[in-house]
């Protein structure tokens, strides 16, 4: 079972992420937070196998919470689903340590596979065990 936490201050696109997500062939469970503080609070108890980070969130955006991630030496993916579509967006979100940048609402249904060969590879790297 992969654990992942999808980080969204958007209540309807959590919502839709997740079901897309947990209705998949693999076995995901995603839980939700808010924003970048209450992430935080939920990785410090128990670390996901995968984060997917909005870009743009109130207070801590989701290019310093994933710097924090990684600060923190957590090696799992990272992938940012955003509406922010600017290059320069991107770039900083993969400075800050992202492996992935989709872009909403186009990318929805591409993200379960960028999500499952991810954690394959990240699997593989020996990051995580099922």
């Amino acid at each position: 079972m992969w654990r992942i936490l999808y980080v969204e201050d958007s209540s309807d696109s959590r919502e839709l992420l997740s079901f897309v997500l947990n209705n998949s062939d693999e076995e995901f469970v995603v839980e939700g937070a808010s924003s970048a503080v209450e992430a935080i609070e939920k990785i410090s108890t128990n670390p996901f196998d995968l984060y997917i980070l909005d870009r743009w969130m109130p207070g801590m955006d989701g290019t310093e919470l994933c710097q924090w991630i990684r600060r923190m030496g957590d090696p799992s993916p990272i992938v940012f689903y955003s509406g922010a579509v600017r290059e320069a967006d991107k770039a900083e979100a993969f400075d800050a340590g992202a492996d992935q940048y989709l872009t909403k609402p186009t990318d929805l249904f591409r993200i379960e596979d960028v999500v499952r060969e991810l954690l394959k590879e990240s699997q593989a790297a020996g990051y995580v065990t099922v």
